[in-house]
C-alpha cells in the first residue's frame, strides 16, 4: 500500500483555511462589502430590503454548512481511498495511477 494514498485529503484548500481563521466574522465581512458597494453604487434604498437581508441569512446559513460538511466527508475519503488499496478493488497495476490522482488531488486541495 503506497503512502501517497493513505495521505488522500481534500481538506486546507485556501477558502477551508479563511473560513477556519474567521468564523462567522466572515459573513459579518461580507456584509459590510455589500454596504460598502450599496453606498459607492448608490443603491442604499434597497440594501435593507427583505429579498437582500434573506440573501444574506442564507448565506450565513449555508457557507459554515459548507464547512462543516466538508470536515465531516474529508476524512471518510481518505478511508475510503485507503480502503479500495487495501482490499485491492484496485488492481495492483492500476494503483500508481490511483497515486497520481491523488497527488494532483493534494496539490488542487
Amino acid at each position: 500500500m503506497s503512502h501517497r494514498a493513505e495521505s488522500f485529503s481534500l481538506l486546507g484548500g485556501p477558502l477551508h483555511q479563511l473560513g477556519r481563521r474567521l468564523g462567522l466574522a466572515l459573513g459579518v465581512g461580507l456584509w459590510l462589502i455589500v454596504v460598502a458597494l450599496a453606498l459607492l453604487g448608490g443603491n442604499t434604498d434597497q440594501i435593507f430590503q427583505l429579498s437582500v437581508i434573506g440573501g444574506h441569512a442564507r448565506l450565513l446559513v449555508a457557507i459554515p454548512l459548507f464547512f462543516k460538511c466538508e470536515s465531516w466527508v474529508g476524512p471518510r475519503m481518505t478511508a475510503f481511498v485507503t480502503t479500495i488499496l487495501a482490499t485491492r478493488v484496485v488492481p495492483p497495476g492500476a494503483a500508481d495511477a490511483l497515486n497520481v490522482e491523488v497527488m494532483r488531488a493534494n496539490r488542487r486541495a
